[in-house]
This record gives C-alpha cells, structure tokens and sequence, in this order.
C-alpha cells in the first residue's frame, strides 16, 4: 500500500457513478488511519455539513501538524 496516511469519509447523500468501496480493498491499497461514513451531508459537504466537515478534517489533519520529538 501506499505510505501516504489516508482518511476515508463518505457522505449519505454521494451521488457517485460507482458502489462505495469496501474497507479492505481501500486498506489493501492505502494506509488508512480514518474511516468514517455519515448518515448526513452529501456530494457538497462543505455547505451541507460545514461544521463536521470542519470537525472531520481538524481531527484527521491535527496529528500531522504536530512536530515529531527526536531523542
């Protein structure tokens, strides 16, 4: 898999040409750290769910923007 950490959010309302991909394909081809699927929100969630977007997207990116102690 890929080494980039990747988080996987979906939506209720994704209007997708294709099924939802299953976890372990997407962990097969990723290093997934986050999975998260909502029963709101849809293709546009910054302006159908805003807040847990931004909710989402602060605990997925927080521990990248933490510097690495060295011993």
């Amino acid at each position: 898999p890929s080494p980039v950490p990747t988080a996987v959010t979906m939506f209720a309302s994704e209007r997708v040409p294709f099924p939802k991909p299953p976890r372990a394909l997407a962990d097969r081809c990723y290093t997934v750290v986050a999975w998260a699927e909502y029963d709101t929100g849809g293709h546009f969630a910054e302006v159908a769910e805003p807040a847990l977007l931004a909710c989402i997207l602060h605990v997925c990116l927080l521990p990248a923007s933490v510097p690495k102690q060295t011993m």
